[in-house]
């Protein structure tokens, strides 16, 4: 049984979770104008990614756990604003589509993994176990037509994986600031999977570098 001074401290602490949670959404968001003046740094993704699914644990309103698999440290010349932004987007938006799932009943579950491949570009594969991204119909995506989410002012309405958050400018973000790719499918065992793909030489980012 738990005293009223535990469970009092317990509250405290879960304020001040939260509150630094809405800061650090705050400082998320206001990387945006980063887009005018980017500043490329030397990074480690897999701490970058560490850092957000740690973050993604301070919100105790979602019954979501966050399994996280890097290997590092994966050393990257990067927008780091720009880049914490569009993963945080993901991270969301598969948040987001576990939530309005029909069997959000069961534990919700978003896989965060990180490696260099062998060619080695560095990978960040991001899936959830939601109900994939669906038209407004409430119909499964194929393969050739999945790739409209990324179109400027595309939604699936219903809150899908991937739909009504923006996914059109974490395309520009991957894409067009780090000469990257982004690539999504429907799990066959049910989700959605975000995966991206990043040069492994610095010379491949735009010239403000």
């Amino acid at each position: 049984m738990f005293s009223k001074g535990s469970i009092y401290l317990q509250a405290v602490e879960g304020l001040e979770n939260n509150l630094h949670f809405l800061q650090e959404m705050v400082d998320i968001y206001r990387s945006f104008g980063y887009t005018r003046r980017p500043r490329y740094e030397r990074i480690d993704l897999a701490a970058l990614v560490q850092e957000l699914a740690d973050l993604f644990h301070l919100s105790s309103s979602q019954r979501v756990s966050i399994q996280v698999a890097v290997s590092g440290p994966l050393e990257a010349a990067a927008e780091p604003r720009l880049l914490r932004m569009a993963l945080f987007n993901l991270l969301a938006n598969a948040a987001q589509a576990i939530r309005s799932g029909a069997d959000y009943r069961k534990p919700g579950i978003i896989q965060i993994q990180a490696r260099r491949t062998a060619e080695g570009e560095i990978m960040v594969c991001i899936q959830d176990n939601g109900p994939g991204i669906r038209d407004p119909e409430g119909r499964l995506l194929p393969e050739t037509e999945i790739g409209r989410i990324f179109q400027s002012g595309y939604t699936t309405k219903d809150q899908s994986s991937g739909g009504g958050l923006g996914l059109s400018w974490v395309k520009s973000i991957i894409e067009d600031f780090h000469d990257g790719a982004i690539h999504v499918v429907n799990r066959p065992e049910g989700g959605a999977c975000f995966t991206l793909t990043f040069p492994a030489a610095a010379a491949h980012l735009p010239e403000e570098m």
